[in-house]
Order: structure tokens, then C-alpha cells, then sequence
């Protein structure tokens, strides 16, 4: 068996290649990439990976036609190595094309209802479950007639790196941020900007990117805590290697405006954690002034089924583009739509379908 680590739909190429840039072999499969199943591979991916969500360690893969089944094989899983008494836990459940398990949560409390029972049999006492902060997060993944049940290496999710003081209505994920920059050939040496910054979700990714900062810096948790392959001095040494290759910030390369206040008093607060040189503005589009002309303007600008503006904020950002950085600053732009308006009068590449908040979203570039 190989780890699985779980990403955004359409992030798939991207997520293979970053894990090959890290010295591990790995496989493209829809939702997900497969690698090595190693211990130091899970520390590798779960600090130093961009678009990952989660990194699952299967502990058993069998045929699965009904809940007998499901309980049975879950009960053969040598759990007291990987849970005691005293640690709660909790269980995320996917289960698709199986009649039996047409409910998704019905699958997890069949799994819980295993663990409980191999605990009661043997110890006389059972462990807690803890929906919002378990010690140790269990998977059950179900399609057709097989089953995955994996140990959560991660914990919180891997788009919560850790660095924020608060978010906006609506904002942008983090993987999927980092992915944008990265279809946008993003480099330390551009001058970015977005003018509908929010609270910066772009502006920190890019920050991360320029500094080669490992993405998961500034978390303080992870579920491999909990694994009994967990080595304190194996994970510290792993990352002080990553740590060892942060280097400076090109000064004045990041700047974010907003019209609403409160989202840039979150970005000074956020900044205040992070320490980046990033700079932001109190202002509306029209009005946001940057010291160095920018060279890539990324932007998700507020739209009808997140957030309703009071204009169209792409006939602004067409303006800005043609004004501020008179026409010669790369675009990456997130619509609802699959064109621009007219108004940014220019040849794009194809648009490239996403995924944010549930919500699908186009990615358009133009050079």
C-alpha cells in the first residue's frame, strides 16, 4: 500500500509534480496523488507540500459489500497501536456506489462502533470521540465494493497553514491560492498585487513561494503526532532541512488593496504573525497606488454568489490593469464565468476550471 494524499479537484498534475520536486516518486489518481509509504515522506508532505489536503496512511484495503463486512475487517485493525484509552478520536467517512452505505456518516459510526468494541474486549473501557480537535482523525473511504480505512497523518487540513489572525466573508483556500500563483508562473521576482486582497489569502501564498517558506511553517500541530512511527528527532530534522532553505524577500514585491477596512486590519494583524514585508492599502481600486509598477495582478474579485458588490468589480480591475500597470502586467483572474468581459480586450489562454467553496470558478490568465 502507498500513502494517499488527498487535493482540491483539478490539482492533481500539479500535486504529482510538486512531490516528484521532492524527491519522491508519485502517481496521479482522480482527487488524489498516491507515494511511498514511508514515515519521512509523511513528514516531507504534510510541512512542505503547496496544494495538499491530507495525507492518509491506509492500515487496511479490503472488499466491502456490506456494513458486516465494514465492521469485521475494521476489527482486524490492530487499533490499540494507534489509539489508547486516554486519546479521543474521530472519523471522516466517504462512501459512493455502494447501496449499502448510501450514507456516508453510517459508514464512519460502523467503523466507530468497531474500535469501541476491540477497546471494550479488551480493556474493559473504550476511548472518546472528539468531533472538533481528536488526537487521532480516522478515514473510511468507500466506492463500489472496497473500502480504505487510513490513519489522518495531518489532523486540521493542510489549507489551514496557521498564519492567519481572522478571515473575510468568502475567502480564498489556501492550496488553491498557492495554485493559482503556480498556473500563473509566479517567481520571487515579480511585483504582485491584488487589489481585492481581502485578508491576503494571494498575497501570504505568494509570500511563502517568494521566501521558499515550507507552507505548513507556522502550524503547531499535525496528526502524525499520534502515529506510533513518530521519531520527535526524525520530524525536527526533516524540518530544520526545509527550514534551511528560507531565504529573504525581495523588498516592496507584495501589495494588496481593499475597500473594506476590516480586511485589511486582518492583514496587518496577520502580518504581525507572519513578519512578511507585504504591503496594504485602505482603498478602492480606482484609488490603489503601488510603489513598484506590478508585473502580475491576481485577483478574486467579489461576485454575485459569495459576495454582492456595489459595481462591477471586473470593469474596475480591466481599468486598473490598463491604468496602473498600463497594460503590461500579467493577469490571473477568477470568474464565475468562462470569458471576461470584453473590457480587458486581450487574448487569453484556456480558462481552467476550479473548485472554490463549492462553488465552480474559472481560472483566466492572460500574458
Amino acid at each position: 500500500m502507498h500513502l494517499f494524499i488527498t487535493c482540491p479537484p483539478n490539482l492533481e498534475q500539479l500535486l504529482t509534480e510538486e512531490l516528484q520536486s521532492l524527491g519522491m516518486a508519485a502517481r496521479r489518481w482522480p482527487r488524489g496523488v498516491s507515494a511511498p509509504l514511508t514515515i519521512e515522506n509523511v513528514y516531507i508532505i504534510n510541512y512542505g507540500s503547496r496544494f495538499a489536503t491530507r495525507v492518509l496512511w491506509p492500515l487496511a484495503h479490503f472488499d466491502c459489500p456490506n456494513r458486516e463486512a465494514l465492521y469485521n475487517e475494521a476489527k482486524k485493525i490492530p487499533w490499540m497501536d494507534y489509539l489508547t484509552i486516554d486519546k479521543t478520536f474521530a472519523i471522516d467517512s466517504n462512501a459512493t456506489n455502494n447501496p449499502e452505505f448510501r450514507n456516508s456518516h453510517f459508514a464512519g459510526l460502523v467503523v466507530k462502533d468497531a474500535i469501541c468494541d476491540v477497546f471494550r474486549e479488551k480493556t474493559g473501557k473504550r476511548p472518546s470521540v472528539e468531533v472538533y480537535n481528536p488526537a487521532v482523525q480516522i478515514h473510511v473511504f468507500i466506492f463500489e465494493n472496497k473500502a480504505t480505512i487510513s490513519f489522518d497523518t495531518t489532523g486540521a487540513p493542510l489549507f489551514k497553514r496557521g498564519y492567519r489572525s481572522g478571515a473575510v466573508e468568502a475567502p480564498l483556500q489556501e492550496t488553491l491560492a498557492a495554485a493559482i500563483l503556480k498556473y500563473a508562473d509566479y517567481t520571487p521576482e515579480d511585483i504582485l498585487c491584488d487589489p481585492f486582497c481581502g485578508s491576503g489569502t494571494f498575497l501570504w501564498e505568494a509570500a511563502l513561494m517568494a521566501t521558499n517558506t515550507p507552507p505548513a511553517y507556522f502550524r503547531k500541530n499535525f496528526g502524525f503526532f499520534s502515529h506510533p512511527l513518530y521519531k520527535e528527532e526524525e520530524w525536527l530534522a526533516i524540518k530544520s532541512k526545509l527550514d534551511s532553505r528560507i531565504q529573504a524577500m525581495k523588498p516592496y514585491s507584495i501589495f494588496g488593496g481593499d475597500r473594506d477596512r476590516k480586511a485589511i486590519e486582518l492583514c496587518k494583524a496577520t502580518q504581525k504573525n507572519t513578519k512578511f514585508p507585504l504591503h496594504f492599502q485602505h482603498a478602492h481600486v480606482h484609488n490603489l497606488k503601488t510603489l513598484l509598477q506590478p508585473t502580475l495582478v491576481v485577483a478574486n474579485p467579489p461576485y454575485g454568489t459569495r459576495i454582492q458588490a456595489p459595481s462591477d468589480p471586473y470593469l474596475e480591475l480591466a481599468e486598473f490593469l490598463k491604468t496602473t500597470c498600463n497594460g503590461k502586467a500579467r493577469a490571473a483572474i477568477l470568474s464565475p464565468h468562462r470569458s471576461l468581459p470584453p473590457a480587458f480586450g486581450r487574448s487569453h489562454k484556456k480558462p481552467i476550471p476550479l473548485l472554490n467553496g463549492g462553488l465552480e470558478i474559472f481560472l483566466h490568465l492572460t500574458d
